[in-house]
């Protein structure tokens, strides 16, 4: 969600993520995530499949006027099993 009543926001990010916060590894091949083509409606993006890790980084590839963006994740509960 970019930010209200104005035209800043975020329209391509990608995700990376870490289990030790100093190596960094891009979720889907550095696939660039579509963002807002508004200020204020939601846009939810998934990840193709659940991805086990400590730290979540976005990185802003693209944005109209200024980077405004809100993020939040869907956190899984359960104890992943490794694969």
């Amino acid at each position: 969600q970019g930010r209200r009543h104005s035209s800043q926001r975020v329209t391509g990010f990608k995700v990376a993520v870490s289990d030790d916060g100093k190596v960094w590894s891009n979720i889907e091949c550095g696939r660039v995530f579509v963002g807002n083509s508004d200020s204020s409606s939601k846009k939810i993006n998934l990840f193709e499949k659940p991805v086990l890790a400590r730290y979540v980084r976005v990185v802003v590839r693209q944005w109209q006027h200024h980077i405004s963006m809100r993020a939040g994740l869907v956190l899984c509960e359960q104890q992943c099993e490794k694969g």
